[in-house]
């Protein structure tokens, strides 16, 4: 398996969040709001989470398949803190 490039930097997105080094709206998590504005520059609404969850999914398979933790767990609802999907 092989990640797009889209995929490649949602990733790096993704372990700044984890690292800390990313100012987020609470540290260590990123909301799919923020989380879709550093990736794109088409307006946010929500409909656009079927896709984040779709880059996601795809990373965190990417990086179990390397021994590596999933970083789906980063991606929260801003409100609750918890992640949307599974």
């Amino acid at each position: 398996m092989r990640l797009s490039e889209e995929e490649k930097k949602a990733r790096a997105i993704l372990i700044k969040v984890a690292q800390g080094t990313l100012r987020t709206h609470k540290l260590g998590l990123i909301g799919y709001k923020e989380f879709w504005l550093r990736m794109s520059d088409e307006t946010w609404g929500q409909g656009k989470r079927g896709e984040i969850v779709g880059w996601i999914t795809r990373i965190s398979g990417y990086d179990l398949a390397r021994g590596r933790p999933p970083l789906n767990e980063l991606v929260v609802l801003k409100g609750t803190e918890e992640p949307g999907e599974e």
